[in-house]
């Protein structure tokens, strides 16, 4: 798991990223392991006194890489879900261009169904709840096809079983 997220952070010459908590994610200690390997956790949360938001904001914006948990995963359309709060933050699922979602094996439904009949109080227990299926795209611009316009522009899913943990 945590050699993958190391992997990525390489092959993109990433020294910074932005995540969630360590007790939010489904490999343990691992925001402690990419530190010791020389990578720097960036601390995304968010002042709510205007002046702190934008100088946040504006540091924020050069780390290249958001690592999230997720609730779910949707084996039909690939999506993933994600739902944001206190420790889990959402700058680290949209701000980034390189978004890697660690996603635990026993969380894949079949289609959303079948996640929101286990789930029929997910959008009320959350801040906010994103379904995502891979960068966004758009054409609106000159029918010119660009993908990330809203988000990232690349989604990597690593997905987590028990050996892993």
């Amino acid at each position: 798991g945590y050699l993958r997220v190391c992997d990525i952070l390489t092959e993109h010459q990433a020294t910074l990223f932005m995540s969630w908590r360590d007790e939010f994610l489904p490999i343990r200690g691992l925001n402690t392991e990419l530190a010791q390997r020389g990578f720097q956790r960036q601390d995304s949360t968010i002042s709510n006194e205007p002046a702190d938001r934008r100088e946040t904001l504006l540091a924020l914006a050069d780390v290249p890489i958001g690592i999230t948990g997720a609730l779910a995963g949707l084996a039909d359309t690939g999506s993933i879900v994600v739902s944001c709060g206190d420790g889990r933050g959402r700058l680290a699922s949209l701000l980034p261009p390189i978004h890697i979602v660690l996603l635990e094996t026993h969380l894949l439904f079949p289609c959303i169904a079948d996640f929101v009949q286990a789930h029929p109080d997910a959008a009320k227990q959350t801040s906010n709840l994103v379904f995502v299926t891979g960068p966004s795209r758009s054409a609106d611009i000159e029918q010119t096809m660009t993908l990330g316009i809203h988000g990232p522009k690349e989604l990597h899913v690593i997905l987590i079983t028990a050996a892993d943990k």
